[in-house]
């Protein structure tokens, strides 16, 4: 019992921790990563797994030879897959406060663990079957292991040391940055020539346990990045990554800045405290620049979970501001951290939905709940997926998903998905696309289904259910107005209808048509152009691509986009729509015009600022979309 009552508080926070870890896990689905890193589990030797498995995926080897090892250990299933990262996301939780009571003080450790426990930045990752919660705990625990070893002067602390250390450098190389940081400015400015002396000989076994992989890294250092599938991000995204850590709530920043506050009133003349704040401000800023840097340099790498590792030593950085006021105001704050952190997670973040829903497990769950429904009244329900053909094999494969009936765009033909969806002689379509798919898929799919009768969003995806006559709850919306039909005869440009910044619902898919008829030739091309936020929009698709699939006098060519891509919702915008027809071909332009879809109002929410939540709905557990429109058809 006087165990119970001395560590009252960081076994709550543990427990804590690991209910918002755990809830749920046994229901959740796989991310698009994890499944990438799971299909590199199916190679039967070593040698091709390091091969085909590891050299080509840009980060280092532990993760997923430890995949590997595991998938053949406990199969598929979900939550036994991610098992292994929600522990070692709890054991971060434990290690942090243990650092933060060596660093300043042990209620100071309770803030930095109580923020570890219930901010969404460390509870995504250790939910995650990818490196970033075992590269987490790794540079946890060299902080851990190093200080104790100061403070104890035991040489066993320096095999934790080493081991951990190691680590890092086989889960990911930014993890292994953050350790070189904290352990080099230590080794400056904490150690007598002794440690210095025993600590190199720790770090040269680290470097010996970790030479094995020297020639995997050197070839990840060949490749010089992750690929393209990232932007740039701009220097401001620091400060993204700080609102991120804070849920983007100002409860959460409220520590930080009374912090700073109090530290103002009342600052330290300790030496050392200064150092370690010092030092704790470059272990997430210097960081970051390298990263920044790097990504404009040679090749984007700067994300979220690139970093997760700095995620600690801000925890440790907010919490030293504290380290000045009482024991009793230490304990306040992490009560605070601690049930604000945890509410906010929960009601401003929608954590336990988004993080748990996924694009490849929920909608294929929903539509064979819609199929019965629509069978039983007589209808067909058909689906079309933008979804990734061999992880939908390899679940399907596995039992964790039937999609034997779902056509996947990837898997048609090149260019042939507009005859698919036009084929198709269902009532009512299901649509599932990622915040990756052309937005011409929901364009043309919307155009034969006009009636949304309802939507599911996810972290990166939206499901949709549309109908070709009204019976649902959501039609579609028309803006602005058509134009009159234009002779095309020896018009290279057409008059554009033009689309200004007068939107009621700012996220959006806006989508222009244009019904051409007569004889046009190949090279007719239907764009939007303009120059919101004073930057250049140009883009074209070709009308041959819907031509050669209509059978009918007239075709429909579909452009489309996601507002959020190309203009900053608030200000001023303008785009045109207009058909570029440089033959000079005849013809006839029937329609031009403007429609309005709902997209996914928390598209990267687990990352990015959650709308107003007047435009979400969670119903059974399910994030749904309160579009609400007015209007004809």
């Amino acid at each position: 019992m006087a165990f119970l009552k001395r560590h009252h508080m960081i076994l709550t926070m543990l427990l804590i921790g690991a209910l918002l870890r755990f809830w749920g896990i046994w229901e959740a689905g796989y991310h698009h990563d994890e499944l990438s890193a799971l299909l590199r589990t199916r190679f039967e030797s070593f040698s091709t797994l390091i091969e085909q498995g590891v050299r080509i995926d840009g980060h280092p080897a532990f993760t997923q030879v430890f995949l590997w090892l595991w998938y053949q250990l406990v199969g598929a299933e979900a939550w036994l897959i991610k098992l292994p990262f929600v522990l070692s996301g709890i054991l971060s939780i434990y290690f942090l406060f243990r650092t933060g009571a060596m660093m300043f003080s042990k209620p100071t450790g309770l803030i930095a663990a109580a923020g570890m426990a219930t901010l969404q930045y460390g509870i995504i990752y250790a939910q995650w079957a990818r490196p970033y919660a075992f590269g987490i705990l790794a540079v946890v625990l060299v902080a851990f292991s190093l200080l104790r070893y100061i403070q104890n002067g035991e040489r066993k602390d320096l095999l934790l040391f080493t081991v951990a250390a190691a680590w890092t450098g086989y889960t990911h190389y930014f993890a292994l940055l953050e350790a070189i940081l904290f352990v080099g400015v230590f080794w400056l400015f904490y150690m007598n020539k002794r440690q210095r002396l025993e600590l190199a000989v720790a770090g040269l076994l680290a470097l010996l346990l970790w030479l094995p992989h020297l020639n995997i890294t050197l070839h990840h250092l060949r490749i010089g990045g992750i690929g393209d599938w990232l932007d740039a991000a701009p220097l401001a995204f620091g400060w993204q990554l700080i609102a991120f850590a804070g849920h983007y709530s100002w409860w959460m920043v409220i520590p930080l800045i009374l912090g700073l506050y109090v530290l103002t009133l009342n600052p330290s003349s300790d030496r050392s405290y200064w150092l370690k704040m010092a030092l704790l401000a470059v272990a997430f800023v210097f960081p970051f620049l390298i990263a920044f840097y790097y990504s404009h340099w040679q090749s984007a790498l700067l994300h979220e979970g690139t970093m997760a590792f700095a995620f600690p030593f801000f925890l440790l950085f907010v919490s030293g501001l504290w380290f000045a006021t009482n024991r009793a105001t230490q304990k306040l704050v992490a009560s605070y951290v601690l049930v604000m952190g945890a509410y906010t997670l929960i009601n401003d973040r929608l954590h336990l939905q988004l993080n748990l829903q996924t694009e490849f497990n929920d909608p294929i769950a929903w539509f064979h709940q819609e199929q019965v429904t629509y069978q039983e009244q007589g209808t067909e329900l058909s689906a079309f997926f933008d979804l990734r053909p061999d992880a939908v094999a390899w679940l399907d494969q596995h039992d964790q998903a039937d999609f034997s009936q779902v056509t996947l765009f990837e898997s048609l033909p090149e260019q042939h998905w507009v005859e698919a969806l036009g084929e198709t002689d269902a009532d009512a379509l299901m649509l599932t696309v990622t915040a990756a798919s052309a937005p011409e898929y929901l364009a043309v799919a919307q155009s034969i289904f006009p009636y949304i009768k309802a939507i599911r969003h996810y972290h990166t995806a939206s499901c949709y259910v549309l109908e070709r006559a009204p019976t649902g709850n959501i039609s579609q919306h028309l803006l602005g107005v058509d134009h009159p039909m234009q002779l095309m005869r020896d018009k290279e440009y057409l008059d554009p209808l033009i689309m200004r910044d007068t939107l009621s619902l700012p996220f959006t898919y806006l989508i222009g048509t244009a019904v051409f008829s007569g004889t046009t030739g190949d090279e007719l091309k239907l764009v939007i152009d303009g120059e919101p936020n004073d930057e250049r929009y140009w883009r074209s698709v070709d009308a041959k691509l819907y031509k050669k699939h209509s059978d009918q006098a007239s075709f429909h060519v579909h452009q489309a986009l996601d507002l959020r891509d190309v203009v900053d919702i608030g200000k001023a915008w303008e785009l045109k729509l207009y058909p570029w027809n440089p033959s000079r071909s005849s013809g006839l332009l029937r329609t031009l015009s403007w429609r309005l879809i709902p997209s996914n109002p928390v598209r990267y929410g687990l990352f990015k600022p959650i709308p107003d939540k007047s435009l979400v709905e969670i119903s059974d557990g399910k994030v749904k979309s309160l579009f609400n429109f007015e209007g004809q058809n």
